[in-house]
């Protein structure tokens, strides 16, 4: 059982950290884009635009990232919690 619902957690981990990079790529594209404008930027006074923009990509990022961790940390209380045999037993998942 444990390792049922560990492995569709960890599904679930390769899924979002698939994503993540997908945002942490959008991320560094605005950042570059800015570092790139900066005169431009500085002498039309968009400053305030770009870091707006800069943060709502950050914060896509963010969310995932934190809905990966939450995926990891269940996946260790899962294992945590599962009964461990007592020392000496033999389980099916033993390979000798």
């Amino acid at each position: 059982m444990v390792l049922v619902v560990s492995g569709k957690i960890g599904l679930r981990v390769q899924k979002l950290g698939g994503k993540h990079h997908v945002e942490q790529d959008k991320t560094s594209a605005v950042i570059k884009e800015i570092v790139d404008g900066a005169k431009v930027v500085k002498m039309l006074a968009w400053e305030d635009a770009y870091l707006e923009h800069a943060c709502r990509k950050r914060s896509g990022q963010l969310a995932l990232l934190s809905q990966m961790r939450r995926s990891l940390s269940t996946v260790l209380a899962v294992g945590r919690a599962s009964r461990v045999p007592q020392d000496g037993a033999r389980t099916s998942m033993t390979p000798y």
